[in-house]
């Protein structure tokens, strides 16, 4: 991401300093808008610059959510090649008597 600055090094540690900023940031799983995002060093591409790509990432959203939703899965990783580990909940069914 950084290769190309003319100090890609400096640039680097800036941007880990800005994420990793809890006085910014608080939490890990807070939003960053992606002007804050860019404030911080990041190249951001807007989804909504190219229709192709945002229809793309909606698609594997949606599809991640209703996996996520409709079944025990709660973590799945999956690489470009198609190689998936998907961490799943047991779920023990008691009845009542």
């Amino acid at each position: 991401m950084f290769a190309t600055h003319a100090d890609p090094q400096k640039d680097a540690a800036a941007t880990v300093a800005s994420l990793t900023d809890k006085a910014k940031n608080r939490a890990h799983g807070r939003h960053l808008s992606a002007d804050v995002a860019q404030s911080y060093g990041l190249n951001v591409q807007s989804l909504e610059s190219d229709q192709r790509l945002q229809d793309a990432v909606l698609t594997l959203h949606h599809a991640v959510t209703v996996t996520l939703n409709g079944t025990g899965a709660y973590k799945i990783i999956e690489n470009q090649l198609g190689a998936a580990y998907i961490q799943q909940m047991q779920a023990i069914a008691i009845t009542a008597r």
